[in-house]
């Protein structure tokens, strides 16, 4: 069996290099992304729990991208170890780490936490109390006046809700101003000024309001400095792992068909040299990827100092080769 029939082999798998590696480099994205995302959301509270995978994933896109903004100011030499890209895998997580923080403060207030159950007792303790006569809520007088301190708006309407006096405002012309208040102390818990549950939510906290501001910060230093998406091929580019490189090598290997003859020449070797049985899966199994039908014999066909491996396809057809490479097929006459 000829060593040189494994050349067209060959050349097929080099061709293929580029795609091949176009495909693990987003194999690679996609659980870098993954990784950075849920380090990102993993300490996020509230949302159901099947959709913190799509947001992992985006959420790690987005690492990704400003990752490649901070990768130019960490400079790391690590030598051979270098494809491991240490810049990039640095400055992943840092930002990942610092959306970790913004997403928790920006999602405090929802959920459970670990003094949910405390509050519930304190709430229950409160409602004994008060049904004894122990704690005795402020009057509805005492929470509009309190409203009023709050908001310099005139009260409409108070609703005793849970232990907390709900009192509507009215300031000029804007309706639907709502206060609520401790029923036993009077202190003022929240003030909806017609503003979103969205809006009020994110701007009635600075935990929250604080996590907002970081998000906006880290996505307008993302767009000032963009520069793509990073690629987790470059250090195997710098080292000429190329696709250029992969399709010059198989470029290289066509000077084996470079010494295939003609049609007619090869005709005219059929006629007048000798032949000779022949066998080799490698060279059987090209001439069946090129041709597509099946082989139903070989034979080695000498003439002169020039030699040519030829084969009978079921077809019909008469196909031939020459340096262990494919060269062509004819129609013979049945």
């Amino acid at each position: 069996m000829a060593a040189d029939s494994l050349v067209p082999v060959i050349q097929n798998l080099l061709r293929m290099m580029p795609v091949v590696m176009q495909g693990l480099e987003l194999v690679i994205i996609f659980f870098a992304a993954m990784f950075y995302g849920g380090i990102a959301i993993r300490w996020m509270r509230g949302g159901p729990r099947i959709l913190r995978y799509p947001l992992a994933l985006l959420v790690g896109f987005a690492c990704l991208l400003m990752a490649a903004v901070i990768e130019p100011f960490i400079v790391i030499d690590l030598g051979p170890l270098q494809f491991i890209q240490p810049g990039l895998l640095i400055s992943g997580l840092a930002v990942s780490l610092v959306l970790a923080l913004a997403f928790r403060m920006l999602t405090s207030g929802l959920g459970k936490d670990s003094f949910d159950e405390l509050r519930r007792e304190v709430m229950t303790l409160k409602a004994i109390l008060i049904e004894k006569g122990v704690l005795k809520h402020i009057s509805e007088k005492d929470a509009k006046s309190r409203a009023v301190e709050a908001t310099d708006a005139a009260p409409m309407e108070c609703k005793l809700v849970q232990n907390a006096w709900h009192v509507t405002m009215q300031k000029g012309k804007k309706k639907g101003i709502l206060v609520v208040m401790d029923s036993l102390t009077g202190e003022v818990k929240d003030v909806f000024w017609h503003k979103s549950r969205a809006m009020h939510f994110l701007l009635s906290d600075k935990r929250r309001l604080a996590g907002l501001l970081i998000m906006i910060a880290l996505a307008a230093i993302t767009v000032v400095g963009f520069r793509g998406f990073p690629k987790f091929s470059s250090p195997f580019e710098d080292m000429g792992l190329t696709p250029e490189m992969f399709q010059s090598i198989a470029d290289a290997g066509d000077q084996f068909k470079a010494a295939c003859i003609s049609q007619d020449e090869f005709f005219s070797m059929v006629q007048s040299g000798q032949r000779s049985a022949y066998s080799s899966d490698e060279l059987k199994s090209i001439f069946e990827m090129e041709s597509g039908k099946p082989v139903t014999s070989m034979f080695l066909i000498t003439a002169g100092n020039r030699t040519a491996v030829a084969a009978m396809l079921d077809d019909n057809r008469l196909c031939y080769s020459q340096g262990g490479a494919f060269c062509s097929c004819m129609q013979t006459v049945k």
